[in-house]
């Protein structure tokens, strides 16, 4: 190995040291707090090692071939997920798609493979057997042998049925790409659990089902839409940024939970959308919008749309209201195709992603799909400025079919 890329190997390992040392840090911390922020950053913090951990490929390969039975037992003695293949030494093709894949999917799980099934204990030529530390230990591959279902085989059994999640494990979950059931549930209710366990084995290709302590994280809970309350369940679709809220009132069954799970699949079921009430009249020179009208204001294709997201908490929010305020009554008089709106974002949902106060946002109404992030002066004159420039409405731009409006709800 060249001098160069050693020395690089351990200045990457010294680096993880202090990864580690504030891990322990953050863990310290939640044994303090149960609040949600620092729940978080903890999984953001999480994330950042991660994209930092993928620098390992550049110093270790995709996979190991296992040539002796000291060499497999010293890949299964991992406490992480281990997938072995069984190969004849000629199946070049088995061999291809099984290296093919292990070189995808390197920075997640380790990968063996061996032309000696006598290594793998059970193992037959042609099997890919995955190891794990959890439900059944060990899970072999069925099918047509492609890199695509080999990939979804990994993918679908390297997680546990129902697994309790944390700031720690939260990223893998997030690049799994499945929708995520949380459970929120007294960690001594073992029936909830097992319910959703039976469940999960029908939807293990499709949906991630995780639980955490629901009495310890209940303002979590809260802000999917349950009431803080035990046993709480919700799907949350992180594409579209909106939660299925399982109903409170009735109990958590096998029959009713596949009902569930199975109508978000087969998007039969309403979303759960976290409101304050729509306001009566909008006298004010600002537009004031909430949840349940968010969609139907913002992505009117007749209209020009200009949101800030605030925090009533938020000093910057209470030094731009009063020329927030002066914008929307200029707007409001002049140029009535042109909507000067605000919400509160910590009250309501939207299908923003908003990760900052305040943010403001303009949806132009010939294109709802794409919209623009105001980054200039927070003034009056700078603001009006930038929407007439931006409004497509008022260079007689506007675009007429509501199906764009509709596909966008979709779509965002």
């Amino acid at each position: 190995m060249p001098e160069t890329v050693w020395k690089a190997y351990i200045d990457y390992e010294t680096q993880l040291e202090a990864y580690d040392k504030a891990r322990q840090l953050y863990r310290r911390l939640l044994e303090r707090t149960q609040h949600v922020k620092v729940w978080l950053s903890f999984a953001k913090f999480e994330t950042q090692i991660g994209k930092y951990k993928q620098a390992r490929a550049v110093y270790q390969e995709a996979f190991d071939v296992l040539k002796t039975a000291d060499e497999a037992s010293a890949f299964l003695a991992g406490d992480e997920i281990e997938v072995v293949g069984v190969f004849a030494a000629d199946d070049k093709a088995k061999i291809d798609a099984f290296v093919a894949v292990a070189k995808s999917l390197r920075n997640e799980y380790d990968f063996a493979y061996t032309t000696d099934a006598s290594l793998v204990e059970g193992a037959a030529a042609g099997n890919v057997i995955l190891f794990r530390s959890f439900d059944e230990p060990k899970v072999t591959f069925a099918g047509e042998f492609t890199e695509e279902a080999l990939t979804s085989f990994v993918k679908s059994n390297a997680f546990p049925l129902v697994g309790e999640i944390g700031p720690e494990n939260y990223q893998k979950y997030v690049e799994r790409g499945f929708p995520l059931v949380w459970i929120f549930v007294d960690k001594n209710d073992k029936a909830t659990i097992d319910t959703a366990r039976e469940v999960a084995k029908d939807f293990k290709s499709s949906l991630s089902f995780v639980w955490l302590d629901g009495e310890r994280w209940s303002e979590h809970a809260k802000s999917f839409g349950l009431n803080g309350k035990t046993p709480g369940l919700v799907i949350e679709d992180r594409e579209s940024r909106k939660n299925y809220v399982y109903s409170q009132d009735k109990a958590i069954t096998v029959a009713d939970l596949k009902a569930h799970a199975q109508g978000f699949l087969d998007k039969t079921l309403v979303a759960n959308v976290k409101s304050e009430p729509v306001p009566e009249k909008q006298d004010g020179p600002v537009f004031v919008l909430v949840g349940k009208n968010f969609e139907e204001v913002v992505f009117d294709s007749t209209k020009d749309v200009l949101v800030e997201f605030y925090a009533p908490w938020c000093g910057h929010c209470k030094s731009l209201a009063p020329k927030y305020d002066k914008l929307g009554a200029k707007f409001k008089k002049e140029h009535p195709s042109v909507i000067i709106a605000k919400v509160d974002a910590t009250e309501n949902d939207t299908p923003v992603d908003i990760r900052g106060f305040p943010t403001i946002m303009f949806w132009p109404a010939n294109d709802k799909k794409n919209p623009i992030t105001y980054e200039g002066e927070r003034t009056e004159a700078a603001m009006a400025k930038w929407v007439k420039e931006n409004a497509s409405t008022l260079k007689g731009g506007a675009s007429k079919p509501a199906e764009t409006a509709d596909k966008t709800k979709d779509e965002l």
